[in-house]
């Protein structure tokens, strides 16, 4: 059993793409306005700019997809009817093959990744705001409840991986959904449309500024 998911997650919200945020460093919220960052994220504003690799070229709606890497690439072919086993998943495979099968993911250049990018690209898809969503339907390739703690602490001590960020979205989008908790008994064909709750979502916001005192 992880002896402390709490201080993995918080060490995790680093200004830096997987950079390990110490003792005393103000979250990577700092770096975008801070209280300004969540309102922005609450409001919906800037959700309009591009989140996938070579930009979205949507024929259908596209909902929300989120999950482990491999499993999201798979899940993306099997829709174009291409399904093969995937080892590794480059960012911009993912991005071409889940454009093609109407799939809004989260895949921009590391260099302009870190988890506040990933937290609003979340609070987009749970209010609908992605381009070309249309609705705020999200599915979550891989279970939920398949998920254990104890492979949060993997192979790194002081630093995370990009499994463990799929662990946090989780978490993220229990806190700022009313159902939060249905997430955690969807499959992979399921539809999920988070209840957005304003008063859930400055509740996180006062839990993450918190964070920095």
């Amino acid at each position: 059993m992880m002896r402390n998911p709490s201080h993995k997650f918080w060490s995790m919200w680093d200004s830096w793409s997987f950079g390990t945020r110490k003792k005393g460093k103000a979250g990577c919220w700092a770096s975008y306005g801070g209280r300004d960052f969540f309102d922005r994220m609450k409001s919906g504003q800037g959700c309009d700019k591009p989140w996938m690799l070579g930009g979205e070229h949507f024929k259908a709606p596209a909902p929300a997809l989120l999950g482990f890497d491999q499993a999201i690439l798979e899940f993306c072919l099997t829709k174009l009817g291409r399904w093969h086993k995937v080892w590794f998943a480059p960012n911009g495979e993912i991005a071409a093959e889940c454009s093609r099968a109407n799939e809004n993911v989260l895949r921009v250049r590391e260099a302009d990744w870190n988890v506040c990018v990933n937290a609003q690209w979340q609070a987009c898809a749970a209010t609908g705001h992605l381009p070309g969503q249309e609705s705020n339907i999200m599915h979550f390739v891989t279970p939920p409840s398949s998920l254990m703690l104890e492979a949060l602490e993997g192979s790194k001590v002081d630093g995370y991986r990009m499994e463990d960020v799929y662990y946090l979205e989780l978490c993220v989008l229990n806190e700022i959904c009313e159902n939060g908790g249905d997430i955690f008994g969807t499959q992979p064909d399921d539809s999920f449309r988070c209840r957005h709750s304003p008063a859930r979502f400055d509740a996180f916001r006062e839990l993450m500024l918190a964070m920095d005192r």
